[in-house]
């Protein structure tokens, strides 16, 4: 009797088993996702074709970064450069134009190729030796004012960009390099990496540039979380604009674009992209 008691109890407790796992939720499926990279390292007809005619005869070596997206097809679009030096030698053009005619391997979902992806990358050039340059990711490096052009130009690469607006859905905006006269000065990695739990993704604060030359009427748009959203908001009364840009754009009055990449101020790009 016991015994038959024993079994019986068995199998409820089976059977309420059994329901509790046929009434668990079913985890959801994570999809494995794979960043652009490159294919193959650039070719000695790569480099040749792309490096600036005057650094190459005098024996000048540069880096640059550069970031643009890849379509499903491998294809690079909307090059920019958001860094380069020595400045003014043309090593952020030679990047741009060796990433686009680099094969690039495009964003996976699942083995799957998608549109969308963005490759971010430091290019650097070598020659007559070393070069041992290493960027500053402190906060405004990769910042432009933006003006709109009368009519709707070519896309250059590093100079124009498209900005549509309700009105203009194809308007052209133009960029122009600045240097700040004040900013923020302390490191992104050392401070507000620590404060944000964001290790990846593009987010784009946009301001107003007041009278002073102080940002204003700031908003933080593309991948930002609540987190990273109100510390980029922070930063921007510790920037301060000059009264023109290096070609002489005036400041105040116009619009100025931060790009932050998380990906490089929490760790750097990765790998640099090293071709002698």
């Amino acid at each position: 009797m016991k015994r038959a008691a024993a079994v019986v109890s068995f199998l409820i407790l089976a059977a309420c088993a059994g329901l509790a796992l046929a009434q668990a939720p079913a985890r959801p499926r994570v999809s494995v996702v794979t960043t652009p990279d490159w294919l193959r390292p650039p070719t000695a007809a790569d480099i040749e074709a792309v490096y600036p005619r005057r650094a190459w005869r005098d024996g000048l070596s540069g880096a640059a970064i550069v970031r643009c997206r890849v379509s499903a097809a491998g294809t690079p679009s909307d090059c920019a450069v958001l860094m380069e030096a020595p400045p003014g030698e043309g090593f952020g053009a030679a990047a741009v134009a060796l990433a686009n005619r680099t094969p690039l391997r495009p964003r996976t979902v699942d083995g799957r190729p998608r549109d969308g992806g963005v490759l971010t990358r430091e290019v650097v050039f070598r020659r007559g030796g070393a070069f041992t340059y290493r960027f500053n990711f402190n906060p405004g490096d990769a910042a432009v004012l933006v003006t709109p052009l009368a009519s709707r130009g070519r896309l250059v690469p590093g100079a124009t960009m498209a900005c549509p607006s309700p009105d203009q859905p194809k308007r052209t905006c133009r960029l122009h390099r600045f240097d700040w006269v004040a900013r923020p000065r302390y490191l992104f990695q050392e401070d507000v990496i620590k404060r944000t739990e964001q290790r990846s993704g593009v987010s784009l604060m946009e301001c107003n540039v007041g009278r002073d030359g102080g940002l204003e009427d700031c908003k933080v748009g593309g991948e930002a979380t609540e987190g990273s959203r109100a510390i980029l908001l922070g930063l921007a009364p510790g920037f301060k604009a000059p009264a023109m840009a290096r070609d002489g754009a005036v400041m105040s009055g116009g619009r100025v674009l931060i790009e932050v990449d998380w990906k490089i101020l929490a760790g750097g790009p990765e790998p640099r992209w090293i071709v002698d």
